[in-house]
């Protein structure tokens, strides 16, 4: 199973059957992309811990990465699963493409469908220049709203995935973090949720091994929610970034003030210590001595009184 992977596949796969999911560990650095070095460390750590491995399982287009498997990845999929002899599973829910609506019209089941609905469908299904038309309008529309939503993050300097298909952006924002933790992956999640009001995932529910990056559906909203969704993101983050410039300016001052106080003092240090200073002079040295007087020392005062009378 690679990472980051569709969260329903743990309740989809898992909770009835039993069967446990072991993640593919993709890097951040190289665009999270599947690798033969990957699949092979994986299966190697599989058959350590005594879990037999019966299978691949991959999510293309990618939720929640937003990417699409390239010609070359594929390959390399396939032939790792066939020196391995296990099966390959391919969700393929986002393809939308004219083979899969094809493909799954023979494949399809509608249950607990009225009759309506299930004609209805079926006449959409079948309908040639309708599927090709809605597919193309759909795929411009989303590249159209995926570019104003990456620019929009990009302003405030928020890295995003190079994604190429789906529905949803993978964001990082570990820039934000106090820490490189998960736990403070959740505490940001919550901040974003409680105070930002807006709906993300954060990786560490995709199992991305990475903490700081979030999913975000940009195909669910219309132009004016996309709109207030980039107003608040810009407005918290630029508050954010304000108040550790403002902690990094004090936390600059003190340290300089530190330094001017200890220049200051090993200036003293140097200029009562060197033997050519002129505190260390013969005479200012017999001067000071005469000079010293204890506090409040009685000085007696003589007066000379006259008796005369004139």
């Amino acid at each position: 199973m690679e990472n980051a992977f569709r969260l329903k596949f743990d309740r989809d796969l898992r909770w009835r059957t039993g069967v446990e999911l072991y993640p593919v560990v993709c890097e951040s650095s190289n665009g999270f992309k599947v690798t033969r070095t990957a699949l092979e460390s994986a299966y190697k750590k599989a058959q350590e811990e005594n879990i037999r491995v019966k299978g691949l399982l991959i999510n293309n287009p990618s939720n929640p990465l937003g990417t699409v498997l390239d010609r070359d990845t594929l390959h390399d999929i396939v032939r790792f699963v066939n020196d391995k002899n296990i099966h390959l599973v391919c969700d393929e829910i986002y393809a939308a493409t004219k083979t899969f609506v094809s493909c799954a019209r023979k494949m399809s089941s509608f249950e607990l469908v009225s009759t309506q609905t299930q004609h209805l469908i079926a006449a959409m299904l079948t309908d040639q220049e309708f599927v090709g038309n809605f597919i193309k309008q759909s795929s411009e529309r989303l590249r159209r709203r995926h570019e104003s939503f990456t620019r929009g993050l990009a302003q405030v300097g928020i890295e995003t995935l190079q994604s190429n298909g789906g529905l949803f952006v993978w964001m990082n924002l570990r820039n934000l973090h106090k820490e490189p933790t998960f736990a403070a992956e959740l505490e940001l999640w919550k901040m974003i949720i409680n105070e930002m009001k807006l709906n993300v995932s954060p990786g560490c529910s995709f199992h991305c091994h990475e903490a700081g990056w979030f999913r975000v559906c940009f195909a669910n909203m219309d132009d004016e929610t996309m709109r207030v969704a980039l107003m608040r993101i810009r407005t918290s983050v630029l508050q954010w970034k304000g108040m550790e410039a403002a902690a990094a300016k004090k936390q600059k001052q003190c340290r300089r003030n530190l330094k001017i106080s200890l220049s200051f003092r090993r200036l003293d240090d140097c200029i009562i210590s060197s033997p050519h200073s002129p505190m260390n002079s013969p005479l200012v040295q017999e001067t000071n001595k005469h000079k010293l007087i204890k506090p409040w020392t009685e000085i007696p005062i003589h007066f000379t009184v006259d008796k005369r009378i004139d």
